[in-house]
């Protein structure tokens, strides 16, 4: 079955035929990148450095050239990484699904919404397959001039309902939050390996700093240089301070994809002046994929693996990198942080981004209590609810069905508790 008409192909290919070699901007490493052959069946691309084969052999020839059109397209807008994961959704539903949901979109508003709700995510969320290929997909449809319609398409696209994304699924189910011994083990592996750097792998337990205190992500880390480690001498050479400045990653507003700048503890900055000594040293050795001048010689997902290896090691289970940020978010809200402040510090460019944060926090009712409290109105409406005075003898019980009181009542005020 063609999923996509040929017509739509053909139209398609028109906007976007491309002959000979494609580059494309890879804001990983900074570097212009080539696919040399974009009509071949496999393609050879470095996702977050690391060399990927995407596979278009498998697939019918105009949907194969289509999914092709719509990578290099996606090359243009998005990170390498977040085009690949899109793309190998949208070719595992495309053998799964019959719907028409790679076709051009003429259907009204309510036909579309309708479509989508009852027919195009169920499928997605029964196969654990993300909706937000497809989305990327009807964007694309859209700037090819495949979306007929006479409203907002784009903004109808930004209002339809979606599941959760994977990375939110543990904050959703707690199964991120750290026991206090795990945090205490990890603590006091950072303790000793400043105390002690010559015993401990430093460029792991500054990994472990960077994501257990300061929430960033492994590509964040892989992109640190050189140059981005600040140490400030205050007295001596032992009391010090020491600063990193990350990349911001994942922005969709112009003008905030700006510098993160986090202190590290005092206690432990000893652990980074040991990193310091290790990059001056031959000793150490920048592995593939890595950014040029790198800090730390690693990729992000040799720094992924290290984050789950070493938490296995230190807690007795593996906890990953996206689980960690999660758990230096949540410690912020039930401190008492603002919406603002946990933004700034997960690097986001929406407040809306941190409230699953907030509806999370055990701390949040503790919070609106105590704010619901401080108001003069609601102290009046809980007293009164709290404590109600009822006289029997008044004229308001006159006429009404004979309530029956202890005796020892019938003739003074009586008052109900509720909780």
């Amino acid at each position: 079955m063609n999923l996509v008409p040929h017509h739509v192909f053909e139209g398609i290919l028109s906007l976007h035929a491309h002959t000979g070699e494609y580059s494309y901007h890879d804001r990983y490493d900074n570097q212009t990148k080539y696919i040399t052959d974009p009509a071949a069946k496999t393609w050879n691309v470095d996702i977050n450095g690391v060399r990927t084969t995407v596979d278009f052999g498998s697939l019918e020839s105009d949907l194969a050239r289509l999914f092709q059109l719509f990578a290099m397209w996606g090359l243009q807008r998005f990170a390498p990484a977040t085009v690949y994961g899109n793309l190998s959704d949208l070719i595992k539903m495309s053998r799964i699904c019959k719907i028409a949901c790679f076709a051009p979109v003429i259907m009204s508003r309510n036909e579309f919404t309708r479509a989508w709700t009852h027919e195009i995510r169920p499928i997605f969320d029964r196969h654990r397959t993300s909706v937000r290929s497809l989305k990327m997909w009807y964007r694309f449809l859209s700037q090819s001039g495949q979306v007929s319609v006479d409203y907002d398409f784009d903004r109808l696209l930004r209002d339809l309902p979606h599941a959760e994304s994977v990375g939110y699924q543990s904050v959703l189910s707690g199964r991120f939050r750290m026991s206090g011994e795990d945090e205490r083990n990890i603590i006091h592996h950072l303790d000793e390996s400043a105390r002690h750097p010559e015993h401990y792998d430093v460029i792991e337990s500054c990994i472990l700093i960077a994501t257990y205190t300061h929430g960033m992500r492994p590509i964040q880390q892989a992109k640190l240089t050189v140059p981005d480690l600040t140490v400030v001498e205050i007295s001596s050479k032992t009391d010090v301070h020491v600063k990193l400045r990350y990349h911001s990653e994942k922005q969709r507003t112009p003008g905030l994809s700006k510098g993160l700048v986090r202190s590290v503890r005092r206690e432990w900055c000893n652990i980074f002046i040991a990193l310091r000594e290790l990059r001056a040293s031959a000793a150490f050795r920048i592995h593939d994929g890595a950014v040029p001048n790198s800090l730390l010689g690693l990729n992000p997902q040799e720094i992924s693996e290290l984050i789950k290896a070493a938490t296995q090691r230190i807690t007795g289970r593996s906890i990953s990198a996206t689980n960690l940020r999660h758990a230096a978010a949540q410690r912020l809200v039930d401190s008492g942080a603002s919406h603002a402040e946990v933004t700034e510090f997960l690097g986001h460019s929406s407040l809306r981004t941190a409230n699953i944060y907030f509806s999370h926090s055990p701390m949040q009712a503790e919070r609106l209590n105590a704010a619901l409290g401080s108001s003069p109105i609601y102290t009046k409406v809980k007293r009164r609810w709290v404590t109600i005075t009822v006289d029997v003898n008044s004229p308001e019980f006159r006429g009404r069905p004979r309530v029956t009181f202890p005796a020892a009542v019938r003739t003074r005020r009586v008052t109900a508790s509720r909780s």
